[in-house]
């Protein structure tokens, strides 16, 4: 049973995994050298193993010879071909711990331009929001007169004027 269980596991993994590959084109990982991806990673199998690193510098004695790679210590790894070492980078800059978190007066610079620029907006605002307020109470007027002339033209039956057809009627008063 063990050996029929190597057989079938071997011919599945040669025969129908590759069945469910990826096909298409490559992204270029089968070309991709091993110097290329050292020059961009620091951390390799090289610089991450301390006896590596000690042998390289006490045994072998390579000039300069492989350094442990430290995160945020990647500069302190220097080039060495001949023992496949390629990253190469500059130390990160030094912070300034003295230095004030929020420069104040560049934040209340910024905020007098940002109120200047509010109140020419809100005045811009206001400019246009008053003659279209004035736009509507001439349109509304114009409507207004308008229907004052004409209801003074209905005649409403025992109100006002009389017509030959309905003759008016007092209003008679309460007694």
């Amino acid at each position: 049973a063990f050996f029929a269980h190597i057989v079938l596991h071997t011919l599945a993994l040669k025969f129908v995994v590759p069945m469910f590959g990826l096909s298409g084109e490559s992204d270029g990982a089968d070309s991709n050298t091993y110097q290329d991806c050292s020059r961009r990673i620091a951390c390799s199998w090289f610089s991450a193993n301390p006896m590596y690193c000690l042998r390289s510098q006490y045994v072998y004695q390579h000039n300069p010879p492989c350094v442990y790679c430290i995160p945020g210590k990647e500069h302190l790894i220097e080039v060495n071909e001949d023992i496949g070492l390629y990253f190469n980078d500059c130390p990160a800059k030094e912070e300034d711990y003295d230095a004030p978190h929020v420069d104040v007066e560049a934040v209340k610079e910024n905020l007098k331009e940002l109120k200047g620029k509010a109140s020419q907006h809100f005045e811009d605002m206001k400019g246009k929001a008053t003659g279209q307020l004035e736009e509507l109470k001439g349109k509304a007027s114009g409507h207004f007169e308008q229907l004052q002339g004409q209801m003074s033209s209905w005649r409403m039956p025992g109100f006002g004027a009389s017509s030959s057809d309905e003759p008016s009627k007092p209003l008679d008063d309460a007694k």
